[in-house]
């Protein structure tokens, strides 16, 4: 499932952790446009500010989960 966090708090369309909620009937497609078409609109800097953030988050999550997967010796590190 995609998530995406609104910087606008007082949108309608938006949980109570800032994300924005997918339509009642809308498919995941039709959601995954309506995205797309929120980050079109964004500025240069703020697109890639939300890059760096994904990143950082991706990275972090990466970490973690070998981690796991070494507790439970399910990943062996690479020399």
């Amino acid at each position: 499932e995609i998530k995406y966090r609104h910087d606008n708090k007082e949108n309608k369309e938006i949980d109570e952790d800032g994300y924005v909620k997918k339509r009642e009937g809308e498919s995941q497609k039709m959601f995954s446009q309506r995205l797309k078409e929120i980050y079109e609109e964004m500025s240069n800097e703020e697109l890639m500010d939300r890059y760096k953030n994904f990143q950082d988050y991706r990275d972090e999550a990466k970490t973690v989960i070998l981690e796991e997967l070494r507790k439970k010796s399910l990943w062996k590190r690479r020399r």
